[in-house]
């Protein structure tokens, strides 16, 4: 190998180490001293608490779509986690608390949490599948949550109270089934 493909070879290694090295870390780093939302679910007997899908958002860290004609655009970066609601003592309250700032370099925010209910025992109404339904989306910025548009959007307290009614589905065409959800 002669000294300049051997000079070639070295720029390209140092090019695609100093790439590299300008990544964002996406990890998710709440700071110590961060502020929280609670969010508490009462949960009736018949039910069980669902597990909260939670978003955050950075417009540090965009992501690249494309539109039907092709072009690229930019939105804020996402970054989804779950969280299991806990029991509040012997009580039908279940409560997550949800950091509002997500931290890390990309310095996530809060933007929308889903959380709900659902039928611990959808065998009582004959039901073969259970499909869900009965979810709250509250969205705490400008953005949309990924289920489309928003229930509510909240600056300070809210109480949700709703209402749900098992909607059962059958199915006799290509093998009978029996489906529920929850429909409120």
């Amino acid at each position: 190998m002669s000294i300049r493909e051997k000079l070639i070879v070295v720029t390209l290694v140092i090019g695609v180490t100093s790439l590299n090295g300008c990544a964002k870390d996406e990890r998710f780093l709440p700071p110590a001293d961060n502020e929280y939302v609670t969010v508490t679910v009462k949960v009736p007997s018949d039910f069980e608490a669902d597990t909260m899908q939670v978003m955050y958002r950075s417009p540090l860290c965009t992501q690249n779509r494309g539109d039907s004609a092709g072009r690229s655009y930019e939105v804020d970066g996402f970054h989804s986690i779950e969280i299991q609601p806990s029991r509040l003592g012997e009580t039908d309250l279940y409560q997550a608390k949800l950091a509002v700032n997500g931290g890390g370099q990309c310095q996530w925010r809060l933007s929308n949490v889903t959380f709900g209910v659902a039928f611990l025992k959808p065998a009582i109404f004959g039901a073969t599948t259970f499909s869900g339904g009965g979810g709250v989306v509250v969205i705490f910025d400008n953005n949309d949550s990924s289920r489309g548009g928003a229930d509510y959007h909240v600056d300070g307290d809210l109480e949700v109270v709703k209402d749900y009614y098992p909607w059962i589905d059958e199915n006799f065409l290509g093998g009978y089934w029996k489906d529920l959800r929850m429909f409120g």
